[in-house]
């Protein structure tokens, strides 16, 4: 053996002179029945449904009862379509723009996780998932400024 560190040549000598035998190469081979996509569960373990999920997570708040009727109204009433679906669905976005201005921040915080949670039993949260999605980035994007608004 030339060259090497001094272990490296010990070993290879006691390894060559049959003093030494060498360890049996482990197998490297993963599991092909498991995805890495999916989360590991227990052998034997259900899957959570979807209500527990749902009893599981905290919800985040409430709002006035004003407050939800007057979002839940400008989210479902019908757009005037004289001028023109998109012009009127933009008036929409205006006028729940305008009722988001309105919010303080903590009220604004709330109202903003639950459009994110988005709950079955939501209808706020609902009625606001029909928009377009260009729209709710927005809306939200505006929504979650509510502190930067009020700094100033």
């Amino acid at each position: 053996p030339t060259g090497g560190s001094g272990m490296a040549n010990r070993r290879t000598h006691l390894i060559a002179n049959g003093t030494v035998e060498r360890a049996p190469a482990k197998s490297m081979a993963l599991p092909t029945d498991v995805s890495i996509w999916e989360p590991m569960m227990m052998v034997g373990a259900k899957a959570p449904t979807t209500s527990e999920v749902l009893q599981q997570t905290r919800e985040p708040g409430r709002l006035s009862r004003e407050l939800e009727a007057s979002l839940l109204s400008l989210l479902t009433r019908p757009i005037d379509l004289t001028a023109g679906h998109t012009a009127g669905y933009a008036v929409r976005e205006q006028e729940i723009g305008q009722a988001f201005s309105q919010l303080d921040v903590q009220t604004a915080h709330v109202l903003s996780r639950r459009l994110e949670l988005a709950r079955y039993d939501d209808a706020i949260a609902t009625a606001f998932n029909r928009m377009v999605s260009s729209r709710r980035i927005r809306l939200k994007g505006f929504l979650a400024n509510a502190r930067k608004r009020a700094a100033t």
